[in-house]
């Protein structure tokens, strides 16, 4: 890219990406996945087994997916020969860790809150508050408009949140 315009990182390019991945996965897919559950059961127990084992997993293929994309790319430029496989293990762990987290806050109304439609809301709110942080943060770190990427951080998020509480609907 002849016109490419570099930004300072607070830290590796690889392991920013890495993280705001995780994060934004951990925070969206789990919300839209306790969201769904909820709607379509009131079995708390079953909710919570069933939206951990999925964002465990997910963080899993997410890291998983991670190391063999970069791992391939490093051998594409032949840099796994002269670096091995430290960085894309350190990327895939990033991510995992970051989805990780962030699933669990996401699911900590739903373990506190006794009212099914009140975890939702506490959720969902806490989601939407974490990926405007996360976009505005975005925003400051690479020179862009932080109110802007705030907001199509929490539009996407919002977007992933509805399809979950669309399936809750139509599995009911």
């Amino acid at each position: 890219m002849l016109f490419r315009r570099f930004t300072r990182l607070p830290f590796d390019r690889e392991y920013f990406m890495a993280l705001f991945s995780g994060f934004e996965g951990g925070l969206a897919t789990t919300s839209a996945i306790a969201a769904g559950l909820l709607i379509s059961t009131s079995d708390i127990t079953l909710v919570l087994t069933t939206a951990t084992i999925s964002f465990i997993v997910q963080a899993f293929n997410g890291a998983i997916g991670k190391f063999s994309a970069e791992h391939t790319n490093d051998e594409i430029d032949h840099e796994d020969i002269l670096h091995g496989y430290k960085k894309p293990i350190i990327n895939a762990s990033l991510q995992f860790i970051a989805h990780f987290l962030m699933g669990i806050i996401v699911l900590l109304p739903i373990v506190y809150v006794d009212n099914t439609s009140e975890a939702i809301i506490a959720s969902v709110a806490i989601t939407l508050v974490l990926l405007f942080l996360l976009g505005a943060y975005k925003g400051f770190i690479v020179g862009k408009d932080s109110l802007a990427d705030a907001l199509q951080q929490v539009m996407l998020g919002a977007l992933i949140i509805s399809a979950g509480i669309v399936a809750g609907y139509l599995l009911s």
